[in-house]
């Protein structure tokens, strides 16, 4: 391997320092620790310094959890590292985000428009929709790298709404219905 000077021996070890669930290349080089990411499949990226380490060893008198820096200074969770999403959790937000890809290119073209959508992303979705197979597979992943960069919630609640019939627009119309049905 390239970056690794004898071989994976000479202290480099197979750690998953990022809780990724594929191991990458480690070693304590100086005073520094260096780290190669896993890329799947065998592969591995760029050997590159890391500033900072998590380790579960214990420290003090406690067994958590700590965030620590290559220099050794210690720092709790919520000081650093707290932010880092767990292998677990980005599997269920990419999941939810492919199933709002599914849906959004699923909805009919008059409700897709009751859907706020960057101008990209409308036209992302009406493309899906003539595209078979592995073109569409291509083109709901672009769909989904589209979503991820947008605010999600708030689409989310639109789908929602239109797929239940239930929400803010629903309520309303459901109170002009009753309030035409009084009048007449």
């Amino acid at each position: 391997m390239r970056n690794l000077p004898d071989g994976l021996g000479g202290g480099f070890r197979l750690l998953d320092l990022d809780g990724e669930g594929l191991p990458g290349i480690v070693a304590q080089l100086g005073d520094a620790l260096h780290y190669k990411r896993p890329l799947g499949e065998g592969r591995f990226g760029a050997l590159a310094v890391r500033r900072s380490q998590t380790t579960t060893a214990k420290l003090g008198s406690s067994t958590a959890s700590r965030w620590c820096t290559v220099s050794g200074r210690e720092q709790d969770d919520e000081e650093a590292g707290s932010g880092r999403e767990s292998h677990r959790e980005r599997s269920i937000r990419m999941r939810a985000v492919r199933l709002l890809a599914n849906a959004l290119v699923g909805l009919e073209p008059g409700r897709l428009a009751m859907v706020q959508l960057g101008p990209e992303l409308v036209e992302a979705v009406i493309a899906c929709r003539s595209f078979t197979k592995n073109a569409r597979a291509h083109q709901l992943r672009r769909i989904g790298s589209l979503l991820r960069a947008s605010d999600l919630p708030p689409i989310e609640a639109a789908v929602q709404e239109i797929r239940t019939g239930r929400g803010d627009r629903s309520r309303r119309e459901q109170l002009y219905e009753q309030w035409r049905t009084r009048l007449l």
